[in-house]
């Protein structure tokens, strides 16, 4: 089987969905390949596990003067690609994107992937609904990670007719070759960590303002880069949190996965849309309990495994902190039952699913 895919983005590990797809299409069976399209970065190709990557040489165009040129210069370099690679089927990726509306337009079987910023993105722009439209109208299959995510893109698709699959994403299995559920933690002080990108919708804002209600023994940890981490660090100023709040720069996967044992307690706080939480079972599978928004997809990966508090409420999510830390009885146990509610989320099960569903539709 061969598979066309990509994602119109400055191709490097800054986000849950590269994350993703370099873990699914990298290290496939012999008798399968994929081309994985992606626009030029600093970063480069060596990162990544994906054999076949080609960068293509176009600025991303946001502007809606510009879209349509834009669109159709990738779809002149997928034209070219199928000319050569003969692909048998089309995953798209983020389907409000550019790419996404490029793929659409070619007569080959395709299957439609839902990530999570599709949905924020189309809430807010006319342009992405429109792709979304017809993404979804040419693709025989469309994937999402979580039954919420499915009902948020209803609310604003009601009316148009999919054939919708529910496959939750997952992360390496590498990581399940040593039980990483914990029994040791700092007992005179405890180290919160929010690891992620850092925009509006992760609710990081929520985080900083708990920490009011905290005593100097908790102290955070900010692990990402954004356009909202100017306004965190002013934020962070404001209150008086200098010495207890610290930033660290954006990490590679697996340096996070080494920092993730200083720490005692994961929060992922996001305040409007999330289609699955990667860090969140990443966290769990290294034994980190967590405190999560009680939103969308989240809810519905990590279940009763971890502590939930109100999105947006910093209080509420101070006593939560509070109700967990120092009680080492009850963090062991949160860890062990992360641990085992990760193990659930492996991304071998999740390629042998969107395997099988792409040779079905192949064959229709």
């Amino acid at each position: 089987m061969k598979i066309l895919t990509g994602i119109d983005l400055p191709f490097a590990p800054l986000s849950g969905s590269f994350t993703l797809c370099d873990d699914l299409y990298g290290n496939i069976n012999a008798q399968d390949s994929v081309k994985f399209l992606s626009l030029h970065s600093n970063a480069g190709k060596k990162w990544s596990k994906i054999k076949e990557v080609d960068l293509l040489n176009i600025k991303k165009e946001k502007n809606t003067n510009g879209y349509a040129k834009y669109v159709d210069k990738i779809h002149s370099s997928i034209e070219k690609q199928i000319n050569t690679f003969k692909p048998d089927i089309i995953h798209i990726q983020h389907f409000c994107f550019g790419m996404a509306a490029a793929f659409s337009e070619i007569d080959l079987p395709k299957i439609a992937f839902c990530h999570g910023t599709d949905v924020e993105f189309a809430i807010k722009n006319e342009i992405h609904r429109k792709t979304i439209k017809k993404v979804l109208e040419s693709s025989e299959k469309v994937v999402f990670p979580t039954k919420s995510m499915f009902y948020d893109y209803k609310k604003l698709f009601p009316n148009i007719k999919i054939n919708p699959v529910i496959i939750p994403w997952g992360i390496s299995d590498e990581i399940f070759k040593i039980n990483r559920s914990r029994t040791i933690w700092h007992k005179n002080k405890c180290n919160l960590l929010y690891a992620g990108r850092l925009s509006k919708n992760k609710g990081v804002d929520t985080i900083i303002k708990s920490m009011k209600f905290l005593d100097k023994r908790f102290v955070l940890t900010i692990i990402g880069d954004g356009d909202q981490k100017d306004a965190l660090i002013k934020l962070v100023k404001e209150y008086g949190l200098s010495l207890r709040v610290k930033f660290l720069k954006f990490q590679p996967r697996k340096e996070l996965w080494k920092l993730f044992n200083n720490y005692d307690i994961m929060i992922i706080s996001t305040k409007i849309i999330e289609a699955f939480c990667l860090t969140a079972i990443e966290g769990q599978a290294h034994g980190l309990p967590v405190i999560h928004s009680d939103i969308g997809g989240t809810k519905d990966v990590i279940g009763l495994s971890a502590l939930r508090f109100r999105s947006g409420n910093c209080l509420d999510l101070s006593e939560k902190i509070k109700s967990l830390a120092f009680d080492f009885k009850k963090m062991n146990q949160y860890s062990k039952i992360g641990f085992k509610n990760a193990k659930k989320y492996k991304i071998s099960q999740t390629k042998r699913k969107i395997w099988d569903i792409s040779r079905k539709v192949i064959k229709k």
